[in-house]
């Protein structure tokens, strides 16, 4: 992990994680009027290696499984997070 890229817990409890109460990530339809500071796109890594999903800043359509909101704005969109961590090896 780079030190551009936090873990989900951190990703989750600094920015305030929004999702639908269902638990599903949001469509591009739900989030297009938001202010893009406050979306992210959670995509797969691409690499059968890696099977975490990440949170990229911004709207963004390769590999996107789909959005979350945030309660607090992102400034830098160089931040990735992890959003999904594949640990089944660890179980």
């Amino acid at each position: 992990m780079t030190a551009n890229v936090i873990s989900e817990d951190d990703f989750h409890e600094y920015w305030g994680v929004e999702i639908r109460t269902s638990g599903d990530l949001w469509d591009y339809d739900d989030i297009k009027s938001c202010d893009v500071r406050r979306v992210w796109t959670i995509v797969e890594s691409g690499s059968d290696d890696d099977g975490n999903w990440y949170a990229v800043p911004g709207s963004h359509y390769v590999n996107r499984l789909g959005y979350v909101l945030t309660g607090r704005a992102w400034e830098d969109a160089a931040r990735d997070a992890v959003y999904f961590l594949d640990d089944i090896e660890g179980d």
